[in-house]
């Protein structure tokens, strides 16, 4: 099954990240681009700690990751590590994805790993590509 789908029937995937971070704001700053391309698909900016429960249990994410190279798709959650957190309020994906799974709330996860540091244009097209193969 697909990301739940939204209120208007869309395949839905979260957006995840901050826009004034220059290391966490890819996904974001993709967005505009990402609606034109996919006019089927509904992208929610996602605050992990409060939104992941809200749409179903299997949701899509689009996330900016350390240690990848390129756009990757990630379905297994024991593949992606937590940043250690300094406050209760540094949850990231992967401990809110992990948390969630353990305590039964998900069945499955994917996540639509980006660079950290890429530029836009450099992975604009795979994470259409990728966005289409998990939504069609």
């Amino acid at each position: 099954m697909v990301g739940k789908k939204a209120h208007n029937n869309k395949p839905c995937v979260l957006v995840v990240g901050n826009l004034l971070l220059p290391d966490d704001n890819l996904p974001l700053r993709l967005l505009p681009r990402l609606k034109k391309s996919l006019p089927h698909v509904q992208f929610i900016e996602a605050d992990p700690a409060e939104d992941i429960h809200r749409f179903g249990r299997n949701p899509i994410f689009l996330d900016a990751a350390e240690g990848v190279e390129k756009v990757t798709v990630v379905s297994d959650v024991d593949q992606i590590e937590s940043a250690p957190t300094l406050s209760l309020h540094g949850h990231d994906l992967a401990w809110e994805v992990k948390l969630m799974r353990k305590a039964g709330m998900l069945d499955s996860v994917r996540i639509i790993a980006v660079p950290r540091n890429a530029r836009a244009d450099d992975v604009v097209e795979d994470v259409v590509s990728a966005v289409k193969s998990l939504t069609s």
